[in-house]
């Protein structure tokens, strides 16, 4: 059976490895048998109170695999130069006790990467849900980046597509995030027949790619 490893989805399952990810604001449980991030959504910021939040994550950090999702969003009314102070605040967490950051991102891609240059950050992060062109991936990747590709791959994205064929597949990593319905397979699917590859191969390389960003994979092994 294949290993298809799940960079970022909000559903449990029992059939694949996954990084589950949880909202700080809500309640949640640890496990040792679970990879799990958990960060301040920029969509939640104007219902929670923010520095309990980060209060709370700083406290849980040590026992998470990854932290986020954070990130900034241009598109929503919350203020800009406050999303970028409470996503600082989670890239310091993240870099205090080793943890990969797990990105969202919309028409925000500059502003991410002159805080990622400004903060010297060491820790890799992951840009979920990308739906960036060319461009854009390649300038993430050059960073160290990685680059996380859900249900976007599977409609008709030309632009889309290309990134998955002209950037390097070992910054590339594919995901279900909010969908229940949607399997992880249907995913590493398309993006093995975007990459003309196969998938044992497609599924081994994103999950020796995992194994080094999430360590805790190769105790659930």
């Amino acid at each position: 059976m294949h290993k298809y490893f799940n960079s970022h989805t909000h559903y449990a399952t029992e059939h694949s490895l996954e990084l589950i990810n949880r909202f700080i604001q809500d309640d949640f449980k640890l496990s040792d048998e679970k990879i799990i991030s958990a960060g301040l959504h920029p969509w939640h910021l104007e219902d929670v109170d923010v520095e309990k939040c980060l209060t709370k994550l700083e406290n849980e950090a040590i026992h998470l695999d990854a932290v986020g999702e954070t990130g900034l969003d241009r598109v929503i009314s919350f203020p800009l130069e406050e999303q970028k102070r409470i996503f600082k605040r989670h890239i310091e967490i993240a870099e205090k006790y080793h943890k990969p950051v797990i990105i969202h991102c919309v028409r925000a891609y500059s502003d991410v990467l002159q805080i990622r240059k400004e903060m010297k950050c060491k820790m890799p992060w992951v840009f979920h849900g990308f739906m960036g062109n060319v461009q854009i991936a390649r300038q993430l990747i050059d960073k160290g980046c990685f680059l996380s590709f859900g249900k976007g791959i599977l409609q008709q994205r030309p632009k889309l597509h290309k990134v998955l064929q002209e950037t390097s597949t070992a910054f590339h990593l594919f995901e279900t995030d909010d969908d229940p319905d949607l399997k992880i397979e249907e995913v590493y699917q398309k993006g093995t027949a975007l990459y003309d590859s196969t998938l044992e191969d497609v599924v081994e390389e994103k999950l020796e790619i995992a194994k080094k960003l999430f360590p805790k994979i190769d105790e659930l092994l």
